[in-house]
């Protein structure tokens, strides 16, 4: 990174906000030696080069500097106040880092994203932690996804089902009637669809998370736990499934203290 403005260290480059520097657009890097002596790590030859940024990181990049320095940040439809943006940053990064049950029949989008994003979902976390709880790789790694998220929303290949999800979106057209949309699926079966792709969802999530395992059991049980019948039916739908049966025991929860 060259010594042109702005400086090659900000405070702000401590704040886990940005990947990359809205000047150069090169990853930040992270550097561990002594306070104050940043300079002879980035001229030494030891140092790591400069690494270009991918247009989505660019671009949500340049939009929270934008917010930083000026207050606002101009989206497609129209300008919005900085504290909107960094709304719209946060639920994004909670939305990502939410179980796949939490999701719902959604979690099939959560799951596109981080594939997209190529790094393992929810950046590898299991039980949910807020994101400043997260390690400095599962910080850059969730900061990554939230710009392939806003890219694909703007590009439309993900529909945002949130009311702020338009902010993304290009102006509509006004010069001529939109018209109503062409319903392509029945709705009952629509429905049964998005059923069936949060309960796989789920199933393969308990399959290496207990926590939701147990959660999956305790529903298939509801009101029959007494029942050794259902049980043994229960527990033998969870082995054809590939969920470990060990998984159902709290002792056997790798987060337990």
């Amino acid at each position: 990174m060259e010594s042109s403005p702005p400086c090659p260290y900000q405070l702000t480059w401590l704040v886990p906000l940005m990947l990359s520097c809205p000047v150069h657009h090169c990853r930040l890097e992270r550097y561990n030696g002594p306070v104050g002596y940043h300079d002879i790590w980035h001229t030494s030859l030891g140092g790591p080069a400069p690494r270009p940024v991918n247009a989505a990181i660019r671009r949500m990049d340049e939009r929270t500097w934008q917010a930083l320095t000026t207050g606002h940040v101009a989206l497609p439809r129209h300008r919005v106040h900085a504290g909107i943006w960094f709304r719209l940053l946060r639920t994004l990064l909670d939305e990502l880092g939410a179980t796949l049950t939490e999701c719902g029949t959604y979690g099939r989008l959560t799951r596109e994203v981080w594939e997209r994003a190529g790094h393992p979902v929810r950046a590898g976390q299991h039980p949910w932690r807020p994101y400043e709880h997260l390690t400095d790789q599962q910080q850059t790694q969730s900061l990554e996804a939230a710009a392939t998220a806003i890219h694909l929303l703007e590009t439309r290949v993900l529909a945002g089902l949130g009311h702020e999800a338009a902010l993304f979106l290009p102006p509509p057209n006004m010069t001529r009637d939109p018209g109503r949309p062409h319903q392509t699926m029945d709705p009952t079966a629509l429905r049964w669809q998005e059923i069936k792709d949060s309960l796989d969802a789920t199933v393969e999530e308990a399959r290496t998370t207990p926590e939701t395992a147990r959660q999956l059991f305790n529903f298939c049980t509801m009101y029959r736990g007494e029942d050794d019948h259902i049980v043994r039916e229960v527990r033998g739908s969870f082995t054809k499934l590939g969920i470990p049966l060990e998984y159902l025991s709290p002792m056997n929860d790798p987060h337990r203290l």
